[in-house]
């Protein structure tokens, strides 16, 4: 059977081109020829029959490794063994193997290799969407790009040029990558639109500002004679415990008036006996709007606080206990009708519609109330007009020039460079011989309080010879910023020589 293929399967043999002209000795794989080895003195020269030419020009370098799979071209099938050979890289099965794919796995992807398990899909079939973790690793349909063997590459997109180095980190226990938001790079864009600023405005709103409730006053009905229509009971001040869940502002109820929410305050409950339901809501009504005043004076009664009075009481909250407020819900009916009569006549001002149970925000004030916010918008627009962005990033950032040198410090030596700085030499000599970077805002804000602390101190030939300005900058504040200027004005890590 005569071979008809235009394109032979080869395997590379070896790459290291003597010309380094990224010529490869390779193994063609055709049918029924046999392919005599040269002597050593011959590989590479015009005898061996192994040597073949990339088809890819020589200013875009890509040589396979020694191993892999590569197409080989004949100029006319009538000679094999002549030096008009050519190769081009295999295929790979998956990208991740972009830095090695084996002779026998890029055969998966022809014809021949049809037995062979297919790799797993990366983008989903039906929605189109790359797995996560792999996203932006891998050049997209549309977007031009040079690729390395490793984590390196070059994109050029039809705005964006983008320049990568570490752009994925092998994933434990898997065989697939996952990308790295740390990589270093170097973007340069160009955008149709700019953003211009327009100044600031200052927006006022009114909003709730939740708070904790301090004090629960809590009213109880002990016992109701109903044939003297008489009430027993009390009226107590409790301090509360924080609870995020039901003792603020907007979280407390009637429910949240038990006993895992508070702790009595001695001194503070007064007791009544035989009073009429009247005489029990004016009672306790006092009682709420002295504590609201600062001061419960009763008659009959010891004052509480009985030594001066209460200055930080709000916001607090008063209500019946839980056994009253039962009551109140689904008690007797009759006694459940003094309760009632009660608890709508307990109120903070007599005007106040709310009764019974409420919530003094401050003095003389019933229920939660707004408050006016100031907020500083930074207002801007995007316009037409075309705008470019030039960055570089990285865990570490070094600008170096072969003509300066910090004086104190080794003048940089980059020779035996030429083909990239390895990281020894940043760690050890790089970093040695370049200083850190300014902040231009915090080193212009050091300058201010220096400035202000000049022009404000005074002198008096009776106390020391600077004298601290009041309400101004202090010698403190001074020592302060400059202690800190090592991690506030400085960035030690992006660096100059």
């Amino acid at each position: 059977m005569i071979d008809k293929r235009i394109i032979i399967p080869g395997k590379v043999l070896s790459n290291e081109d003597p010309l380094m002209l990224g010529r490869l000795r390779v193994l063609p794989q055709i049918e029924n020829q046999q392919q005599g080895s040269p002597e050593p003195k011959e590989e590479w020269t015009k005898k061996d029959p192994f040597v073949c030419l990339p088809l890819i020009p020589y200013y875009v370098s890509q040589v396979p490794s020694v191993g892999e799979y590569v197409h080989v071209m004949y100029a006319t099938r009538d000679e094999t063994k002549d030096s008009n050979k050519f190769y081009i890289q295999g295929p790979l099965t998956r990208p991740w193997n972009n830095g090695f794919e084996s002779y026998n796995n890029a055969t998966a992807m022809l014809a021949s290799g049809d037995y062979i398990k297919q790799a797993e899909d990366i983008r989903d079939k039906t929605t189109g969407e790359i797995q996560e973790g792999l996203r932006g690793v891998y050049p997209l349909p549309g977007d031009n790009a040079f690729l390395g063997r490793g984590t390196t590459d070059l994109l050029v997109k039809s705005e964006d040029i983008i320049l990568r180095a570490g752009k994925y980190k092998d994933s434990p226990n898997t065989t697939k990558p996952r990308l790295n938001d740390l990589r270093s790079f170097v973007q340069l864009s160009n955008y149709t639109l700019e953003k211009k600023d327009l100044g600031i405005e200052e927006l006022e709103f009114e909003v709730y500002k939740d708070k904790q409730v301090l004090f629960f006053i809590e009213w109880g009905i002990d016992y109701i004679d109903t044939t003297g229509n008489t009430v027993n009971g009390y009226v107590r001040t409790n301090t509360v415990i924080p609870n995020p869940q039901m003792t603020t502002v907007g979280t407390f109820a009637i429910t949240s008036a038990n006993t895992q929410n508070w702790i009595p305050i001695p001194g503070s409950r007064m007791d009544f006996s035989g009073y009429t339901t009247t005489e029990v809501s004016e009672f306790v009504s006092d009682y709420i709007r002295g504590f609201n005043r600062g001061k419960i004076t009763l008659q009959g009664f010891l004052d509480f606080p009985n030594k001066g009075s209460l200055s930080l009481q709000f916001p607090f909250v008063f209500g019946p206990n839980y056994p009253t407020y039962r009551k109140y819900l689904t008690g007797d009916p009759i006694e459940s009708n003094y309760i009632i009569t009660i608890f709508n006549n307990i109120k903070l001002n007599q005007v106040d519609s709310e009764a019974g149970f409420g919530i003094v925000w401050e003095k003389n004030t019933l229920g939660p109330q707004k408050i006016t916010q100031t907020q500083i918008i930074n207002k801007s627009e995007y316009v037409e007009s075309p705008v470019t962005y030039a960055s570089i990033g990285g865990d570490f950032l070094y600008l170096l020039s072969h003509r300066s040198s910090i004086p104190g410090k080794k003048k940089l030596d980059l020779s035996n460079t030429l083909y990239g700085i390895p990281q020894e030499k940043f760690t050890d000599e790089i970093k040695l011989s370049t200083s850190s970077m300014v902040r231009g805002e915090e080193l212009i804000e050091l300058l201010r309080l220096i400035v202000t602390f000049l022009t404000s101190h005074t002198h008096n030939i009776n106390k020391p010879p600077i004298q601290e300005p009041l309400n101004s900058v202090t010698v403190s504040q001074i020592e302060s910023a400059l202690n800190n200027a090592q991690n506030t004005i400085l960035n030690q890590n992006i660096r100059i020589n």
